[in-house]
């Protein structure tokens, strides 16, 4: 939770901060060059979680939706338009800043305004027929902002996708392995022996993980 919170506080600087040229700057690029697995991402057994699984549509396939949600408020405490300098008061204390110049929104705020943040991570894992698939990675990028002469908002989202293939399944042991974009293969140990039995060889495992932070400032009664 301490990094969602700082993640949102910086963004409610972001939002007075960046530069606001009154563009879509979505973009879309698939796949991303190849990273390394992150351990929590790539022990990644549909049954280990703690959460109830779903089946997908008609499908017996085990499929889970992990989801974090957090929203903060801030007050602008103190600006001074011609210094750029903004305060703003938080729950946890006040931050204070200088707007660069090219935040071309700026005179719209006031004192008393609100600040309000949100900010969403959701983790999806949905095993499927992987007949015609191939281990992968792909990564979509959305972000906007407010029009020149609005007052200051943003939204910036970014979804990642990752497939994994199912090489080999041991009921006796227990154990899966998984083969990622690099063409490494792991062996993990599954925690539903159940679940397992539902996996086949040549499955795909779909994992998507997307992050949201929307800010934008309220104007005071």
């Amino acid at each position: 939770m301490k990094t969602t919170r700082t993640l949102i506080s910086l963004s409610l600087l972001a939002v007075l901060t960046a530069c606001n040229d009154g563009k879509d700057t979505s973009t879309a690029e698939a796949p991303a060059p190849a990273k390394p697995v992150p351990e929590a991402m790539a022990q990644v057994d549909p049954a280990a979680s703690s959460i109830p699984t779903e089946s997908a549509g008609a499908s017996d396939k085990p499929f889970v939706v992990l989801t974090e949600t957090e929203e903060i408020t801030a007050i602008v405490a103190a600006i001074n338009h011609e210094t750029r300098e903004v305060t703003l008061q938080l729950e946890s204390g006040e931050i204070s800043f200088v707007a660069g110049d090219e935040v071309q929104n700026l005179e719209q705020v006031q004192v008393g305004d609100e600040v309000v943040a949100a900010y969403l991570s959701q983790l999806t894992m949905e095993l499927i027929d992987g007949e015609g698939l191939e281990a992968g990675e792909g990564l979509i990028e959305i972000a906007e902002r407010a029009e020149k002469g609005e007052l200051p908002g943003m939204m910036s989202e970014q979804t990642e996708v990752r497939v994994f293939m199912v090489e080999a399944i041991d009921l006796e042991d227990n154990t899966f392995k998984l083969r990622n974009a690099d063409g490494e293969v792991r062996e993990f140990t599954a925690s539903h022996r159940e679940n397992l039995k539902l996996a086949d060889v040549g499955d795909a495992l779909v994992v998507t993980t997307t992050e949201m932070v929307a800010v934008g400032v309220v104007r005071a009664e």
